[in-house]
């Protein structure tokens, strides 16, 4: 009965490694082709994002909240780490970076699913123009992630595994299969720049890889600044409104213990010059007076004159990691001087 067995057992395996390899190659066509810009996001998915908010941790928490800036540059191992050795030996730093999704917007999810919120802690705001008055991302509520899980594992898996294969820049044969692969989808068109694959670092950080279908290399920095650009030349939500808000909410935190920061993170200079071009209300100085919150400008700190930027926007991964003992010794000092 084994031997007989044996070739239907052979035949069900040969099928199994023939349906993966048909899995990967397709997808890493798909990838290369552009097809995944709709489905690779350039930070944290919003499943990510709410499993990070969700989780109790009986600690002594601090909260980063930003745009993908945060999302790609604070590595929130390392800085609970830090603040530790410091001293705050029940520190948790939880790094609630979302791509393109206003800091409002981010906050009152926070404020109505963080378990930990009456205990107190540390809230850090990232600031930037876009961050807090343009962009226009929603945060969608968990039960509509229940019925994308199973996808969502599949892609993740395959990132896994694969990750290495799939976020190589294409070769020249790589690109003509995707540029088939996109006209047999498509149709024929122009290339398009498309978010080809992430990194989740171990750090508590993550990163995302441009690309362009027909396998031509991208300069991060020109398409992020004409991003940005655009993105400025719409008109931004209600600026008193929005002040208003952000008021209202850090009042809330702080009346349950919490103490509010307000910090930029490093920027690349044209970018920097971009953003203090907009209206003189929305500068950061200005702004922190208002809400009546500090404010950390590491745009402008000598100690992170040497951090790089990728593309003018978001930090290398060795730049978030270095900047991270900066801010857990800045963290650890603002907790001593509210103390007095």
């Amino acid at each position: 009965m084994i031997f007989h067995a044996l070739p239907a057992k052979k035949a069900v395996w040969w099928t199994a490694m023939t349906a993966c390899a048909f899995i990967l190659v397709t997808e890493t066509l798909h990838r290369i082709a552009g097809s995944e810009r709709d489905r690779v996001v350039p930070g944290w998915t919003y499943d990510e994002f709410i499993r990070k908010v969700d989780i109790p941790r009986p600690a002594h928490d601090i909260i980063f909240v930003g745009d993908s800036r945060v999302g790609w540059g604070i590595a929130d191992r390392l800085v609970t780490d830090d603040l530790r050795e410091g001293g705050d030996h029940d520190a948790e730093a939880r790094n609630l970076g979302l791509a393109a999704t206003r800091l409002d917007v981010i906050l009152e999810f926070v404020a109505h699913n963080l378990k930990t919120l009456r205990t107190g802690g540390v809230l850090m705001l990232h600031y930037s123009p876009a961050g807090w008055f343009w962009w226009q991302n929603r945060i969608e509520p968990p039960r509509e992630l229940m019925f994308r899980d199973s996808g969502n594992r599949v892609e993740t898996t395959i990132d896994a595994l694969f990750g290495e294969i799939l976020t190589a820049r294409p070769t020249d044969v790589q690109a003509d299969l995707g540029n088939l692969y996109q006209r047999l989808l498509h149709g024929p068109g122009p290339p398009t720049v498309y978010w080809k694959s992430r990194t989740v670092f171990a750090d508590g950080f993550v990163n995302a890889t441009l690309a362009e279908s027909d396998g031509k290399s991208i300069d991060p920095a020109a398409y992020e600044l004409e991003n940005y650009r655009e993105t400025y030349r719409q008109a931004p939500v209600d600026i008193e409104g929005q002040i208003a808000r952000l008021d209202r909410i850090t009042r809330e935190f702080r009346a349950s213990g919490w103490q509010v920061v307000m910090f930029r993170l490093p920027l690349g200079s044209q970018m920097l010059a971009l953003e203090a071009g907009q209206d003189e209300r929305l500068e950061p100085v200005p702004l922190s007076k208002e809400l009546k919150i500090p404010f950390l400008d590491y745009a402008a700190d000598p100690r992170t004159s040497g951090l790089k930027t990728q593309d003018q926007s978001h930090l290398t991964p060795e730049s978030a990691r270095m900047i991270a003992p900066i801010l857990a010794q800045d963290i650890l000092q603002l907790s001593i001087d509210g103390q007095h």
